[in-house]
């Protein structure tokens, strides 16, 4: 399968987008709407429990975990070749993506071909649009 996933957004542009699944049929607005609040409620305590369970620690989990979807919480990240910490907010989105089975050519003058073509045994060339 290609790799030619373009994120929805399901904020604005693709809101009102319809996904249908062979049983079901969904706006995309909804879907990340629903998709988002599962997380909050049961997938950041999940994280958090399988965090701990393999011993790498936990993520601290906060009374109201929209913080962590919406303002990010108060961390650090250390690039690789940075010259140290850099303090800031780190934030969990869930994301819709959609990678159609055949990928639309977009036609830009720069992409158009220019070729002599034959009917009728006359030259027509087709120039610039």
């Amino acid at each position: 399968m290609s790799n030619k996933f373009k994120i929805l957004d399901a904020d604005f542009l693709h809101k009102d987008t319809v996904v249908s699944f062979s049983t079901s049929i969904f706006k995309v607005g909804e879907l990340a709407l629903f998709s988002s609040y599962i997380f909050r409620n049961i997938g950041l305590q999940e994280l958090n429990n399988k965090l701990k369970g393999w011993g790498r620690g936990q993520i601290p989990l906060i009374k109201d975990s929209h913080e962590w979807i919406e303002n990010g919480k108060e961390c650090e990240i250390l690039v690789p070749g940075a010259k140290g910490w850099q303090k800031g907010r780190l934030r969990i989105k869930v994301v819709l993506e959609f990678c159609p089975d055949e990928v639309e050519l977009e036609e830009t003058p720069e992409k158009i071909i220019h070729e002599p073509i034959t009917k009728n045994n006359h030259l027509m060339i087709f120039g610039k649009r």
